[in-house]
């Protein structure tokens, strides 16, 4: 068995074991790294990897949008869906101009919104 064989299977029990904070902290960390990689990517012009990237970073801010609930939280949840759809839409700007710069942007966005999940105490973590 390989090391991504190993990689795999730690973040599936990871998830597993996650509370539905932490899955959206997991989230944020995949998009932002992704979005690092793919400004690196497009620096090295590798277009293809860049690409890939990218299409992940689209795909992760997509399931949070899935994930809101404005019955809880109607204005907050508004004020993220129209961030999302900015993300989504520079992050596509980003790939069909190669623009590193707008990756950055996207990262930065999302290391904000990070910061402050990460702020919110876990009512469901086992102490």
């Amino acid at each position: 068995m390989g090391i991504e064989s190993y990689k795999k299977i730690n973040v599936e029990t990871s998830i597993e074991d996650a509370t539905p904070l932490r899955i959206i902290q997991m989230l944020y960390q995949g998009a932002i790294s992704k979005c690092f990689e793919a400004k690196g990517a497009i620096e090295r012009k590798q277009y293809i990897f860049k690409s890939e990237l990218i299409s992940g970073v689209i795909a992760i801010v997509m399931e949070l949008e899935r994930s809101l609930d404005p019955t809880h939280a109607p204005e907050l949840s508004s004020n993220l869906a129209s961030l999302y759809n900015y993300i989504r839409e520079t992050a596509l700007e980003a790939n069909m101009e190669n623009n590193a710069q707008k990756m950055e942007e996207i990262a930065n966005l999302l290391l904000t919104l990070k910061e402050g999940w990460d702020n919110i105490k876990d009512p469901d973590e086992k102490n």
